[in-house]
């Protein structure tokens, strides 16, 4: 479809970037459309790619902090055992 026609135009209210993104992603020249990682220097895709990682790190410390907190009331409990005793 690319290369025989001209893509729909996005809706009015798209932003700038995406406009622009999409324009060169949609070259009807297959050697002119960039590479992924051509697409990850664009700074709006910098942008998001950066929330993301900075979205996925803080899940991954919540996912252990929970971890760490059991650890800690087991060794609580343990210690706990062992005064009893």
């Amino acid at each position: 479809m690319i290369i025989n026609k001209e893509p729909p135009p996005l809706p009015p209210n798209t932003d700038a970037d995406l406009v622009s993104l999409t324009a060169i992603m949609l070259q009807k020249d297959p050697e002119r459309r960039p590479t992924v990682w051509m697409l990850l220097e664009k700074d709006c895709i910098k942008e998001h790619v950066q929330a993301f990682l900075e979205q996925e790190q803080q899940v991954q410390i919540l996912d252990v902090c929970p971890k760490k907190q059991e650890h800690d009331s087991s060794l609580q409990l343990d210690k706990e055992e062992k005064v009893e005793n």
